[in-house]
């Protein structure tokens, strides 16, 4: 592809050059040219631009100050995944007219983004003084991505603003990414680091639905309480406690994960049995992580073919996962 000095960044995609240039593909992945990433980084930002202020972690880099909600706002969104998954797929908006959809990813400790979705979300690079460059822990994608802020992000009703995500540092489909799921306006990850900025977030796949609370309290639904079970304090993901085949292990749930049981080195195709806390789970089917490219070092995670049959609450409040009858 033929690149000009002329080019002009125009976010989607799409580089708009002198008559004759060629315009890469929205189906196929593109890594980013040299001319794209100057024009990204040229209109990039400090993060004290939008009083953000980043620190360096053993989790890599913390944004204090990122995913400001507001008092008293709760929302309950549909998920827009086609009938035949329960995959959390739910619309999205900028605070304008065109809404865009977004995965929940409770194994994903970061936000993702497409560079088509950054620009319709008028997503800018932060730097300080270079850009924050970070590569998904949840999945094995190669690319990376910067950091952007999102100034605005509605969720329903519930208006969160600069909201920190990553931009893919690639053109077209981030399909790694969303766990190969499909939509036509799939072009991004909402990561654990969003979902703890509310007191609380509902997950009922079966239903269909996930509510979401800036500040109200969990209240148990009409069925009661039927397990809790703390949360891994400081964990990258949605992490509990749990017993493999009578070995103690850390356990993420993984809503996006289409599966049973994902284990980094199965020894079988079957699990005798898995449980956190008194929820037991016996001869469940286990696949690699390295088949599912989620990478070889994959943690143990229980898949949404199981919690599916539950309503599951991220009770971030008082650092616990509580699950409910359907």
């Amino acid at each position: 592809m033929m690149i000009c000095r002329c080019a002009t960044w125009f976010g989607l995609a799409v580089l708009v050059l002198s008559v004759g240039c060629s315009t890469p593909s929205l189906n196929v992945e593109t890594p980013l040219a040299q001319e794209h990433r100057d024009a990204l980084l040229k209109r990039g930002r400090p993060p004290q631009t939008y009083n953000l202020t980043l620190y360096n972690s053993d989790r890599g880099p913390v944004f204090a100050g990122a995913n400001r909600t507001h008092p008293r706002q709760t929302a309950t969104l549909d998920f827009v995944s086609d009938r035949n998954t329960t995959a959390p797929m739910i619309k999205v908006s900028q605070g304008g007219s065109e809404d865009l959809v977004f995965l929940i990813d409770t194994s994903a400790q970061d936000n993702w983004v497409s560079q088509e979705t950054r620009q319709k979300m008028n997503g800018v690079v932060i730097v300080s003084p270079s850009p924050v460059e970070q590569f998904a822990s949840h999945v094995y994608d190669p690319i990376g991505g910067w950091a952007v802020v999102l100034p605005k992000v509605r969720l329903g009703e519930i208006h969160v603003e600069n909201v920190v995500a990553y931009a893919r540092n690639a053109l077209g489909p981030i399909d790694t990414l969303n766990r190969w799921e499909r939509h036509d306006r799939l072009g991004g990850v909402i990561g654990f680091n969003l979902l703890a900025a509310f007191n609380h977030v509902t997950l009922d796949c079966r239903g269909r639905e996930v509510f979401f609370s800036v500040d109200r309290d969990y209240q148990p639904g009409p069925r009661g309480i039927l397990l809790t079970v703390p949360m891994k304090p400081e964990a990258k993901a949605l992490t509990c406690e749990g017993w493999v085949d009578g070995e103690k292990v850390d356990i993420v749930l993984d809503f996006a994960g289409d599966f049973e049981v994902v284990m980094a080195d199965p020894v079988d195709t079957t699990l005798k049995q898995i449980s956190i806390g008194d929820l037991v789970f016996r001869d469940v089917q286990v696949i690699s992580a390295y088949e599912l490219g989620l990478g070889a070092n994959s943690p143990v995670r229980i898949g949404r073919q199981l919690l599916e049959r539950f309503i599951v609450t991220i009770d971030n409040k008082s650092q616990r996962v509580i699950f409910e009858q359907p």
